[in-house]
């Protein structure tokens, strides 16, 4: 699997908790100020029912003179500012100081999240870093005894520790990679050339298809742009990983990118083993595999297809191919 590697300059998660493209503090009311301006509004209410409660009473020839009118009124403003405080004034208060109380709390559960991100991802690179230079250092020797020794006996044990090493380091990244989307909210974007990076990517692969004897039918053609995190291109070394793994020696793989109204579909069909219903349902979740044929995999690569397509407001999807085998979709929105 190929990992895009970030550079210092290039942020290429958004970590924040709030949905992308969101300013979550320009648009807050400010609820500290809610008790002040309802009180002035039930005064300006009461101060608008005291004069017509006066005019009705001084025009109705009930009273005598103006001191009982004015006395009645006054009456009938109290009643009013109780009946306004008692049911409408204090429990909105109290309403408004559980919210003050909630989003205080929700504060300090954001604080406390992005923190437990932080740690989390220094802890995952550390890990990452102290992991593959012991994995690397294995790699090395083995391939540096390879071109030297000439024992078959000798050359098989050190091929499969090359091929275990190997194993093992894919799935240190393909960890590493997991535990830093999983939590993602949003990704940087900018806009690039589906086509070239799936180009590159095939040209990752093109020992692993020699060794399989795999013929590749790259049917893409034209620029395909789309506003894209660089860490799309792990979508499609995925992708085309496991069309690889999981596809007959001799056999043949497909891939085209098509651009279907406001959006780009793509896919890999290969010629190989096939899924049942079953297994599809479940293949895009972690730690999922398909166990066939002696062939196991780290469960994390499709994952993360599907997380990174998410993160791009993108579907991911499988069809059988009528053929016999398998096709995987994915559809990114374009420019």
């Amino acid at each position: 699997m190929i990992l895009h590697e970030q550079k210092n300059d290039e942020p290429l998660i958004n970590h924040t908790l709030n949905a992308p493209g969101t300013n979550p503090e320009s648009n807050r009311m400010d609820y500290s100020q809610l008790p002040f301006r309802l009180l002035i509004i039930i005064a300006f209410v009461i101060f608008i029912s005291l004069i017509v409660v006066t005019f009705f009473l001084s025009s109705a020839d009930i009273f005598h003179n103006l001191n009982e009118v004015i006395i009645v009124s006054l009456l009938l403003l109290v009643l009013l500012s109780s009946a306004l405080y008692f049911f409408l004034f204090r429990p909105l208060l109290f309403q408004i100081m559980e919210y003050k109380e909630s989003e205080i709390r929700l504060k300090e559960c954001t604080a406390e999240l992005r923190a437990a991100n932080h740690i989390k991802d220094t802890f995952t690179d550390i890990l990452r870093h102290d992991l593959l230079n012991p994995a690397g250092v294995i790699k090395t020797t083995a391939e540096w005894h390879l071109m030297k020794t000439k024992d078959v006996e000798v050359r098989k044990t050190l091929t499969r520790i090359k091929e275990a090493t190997d194993k093992l380091i894919e799935m240190i990244e393909s960890a590493s990679m997991y535990a830093k989307i999983e939590s993602a909210q949003g990704l940087e974007r900018k806009k690039l050339d589906l086509n070239e990076i799936f180009k590159s990517v095939t040209y990752n692969f093109e020992h692993q298809m020699e060794k399989k004897n795999l013929g590749l039918e790259y049917l893409a053609s034209g620029e395909c742009y789309a506003t894209v995190n660089p860490m799309i291109e792990n979508v499609f070394s995925n992708l085309l990983s496991n069309a690889i793994k999981y596809s007959p020696d001799g056999g043949k793989i497909e891939v085209n990118i098509i651009g279907i109204n406001n959006h780009y579909r793509i896919y890999v069909k290969d010629w190989g083993i096939g899924l049942k219903d079953e297994e599809k349902a479940r293949l895009f979740t972690r730690f999922q595999t398909m166990e066939k044929g002696g062939i196991k995999g780290t469960g994390l690569g499709l994952a993360i297809v599907k997380r990174i397509v998410d993160l791009h407001g993108g579907r991911t999807w499988i069809e059988d191919n009528p053929e016999r085998g398998s096709i995987f979709y994915v559809e990114i929105g374009k420019s």
